[in-house]
């Protein structure tokens, strides 16, 4: 049966395939197509891959399920110890060792920004992980520097760390703002050595 008037056809169907015109314009709407979905396959593509090599690292505190990412101690008293823990998550493709320097600065905070006045390393540590897992590297820090913009910073760094360690020059850096009341004497901070350093699969 014929199609009655005003019936749509497909410019795709065969009806239309006895008119040059409609020839034409059917193999200008299949290349378009072809061409349209490899662009888009293509972008999917590259927006999907991940960067190929990568270190995590991140503070956490521990419970009794484990470690998660909050719950830092940010209110602090002169003289107390308190266990700060830094995860390494690694993504290198290979086993790595890490060196992290742990500093203790006094900001200054101004209209223009923040400036360090002051700060002190405190420790230096190295800690080998294998690929796709992940280390605790848990310090005890007992700061007896007071006052209200007090920053625990992480260096870390692949390998051996330089003399001067920080941000610019460091791999990643992870830092910790922290008021520490009740102070007096010294302007420093005493870090205890690294507790365990264990990995688990990440």
């Amino acid at each position: 049966m014929a199609a009655t008037a005003g019936a749509v056809t497909s410019p795709l169907s065969s009806e239309s395939r006895s008119s040059p015109v409609s020839l034409a314009v059917n193999l200008l709407v299949v290349v378009s197509l072809v061409a349209f979905l490899s662009s888009v396959g293509f972008a999917m593509v590259e927006t999907q891959t991940p960067e190929s090599d990568f270190t995590e690292a991140y503070l956490v505190t521990q419970n009794e399920s484990g470690y998660e990412a909050s719950g830092y101690p940010q209110q602090l008293s002169s003289g107390e110890q308190v266990p700060v823990t830094l995860a390494l998550e690694n993504h290198e493709h290979e086993s790595t060792t890490y060196t992290v320097v742990t500093e203790l600065q006094r900001l200054d905070r101004t209209p223009n920004g923040t400036q360090v006045v002051e700060e002190r390393e405190l420790d230096r540590t190295q800690a080998s992980v294998e690929d796709n897992e992940t280390a605790y590297v848990q310090q005890d820090v007992r700061p007896t520097m007071s006052g209200e913009s007090l920053r625990l910073v992480y260096h870390v760094y692949k390998g051996d760390a330089p003399d001067d360690a920080n941000r610019e020059n460091s791999y990643r850096t992870v830092q910790l703002v922290v008021s520490v009341g009740d102070g007096g004497g010294d302007t420093t901070a005493q870090l205890g050595r690294p507790g365990s350093i264990g990995g688990i699969s990440a």
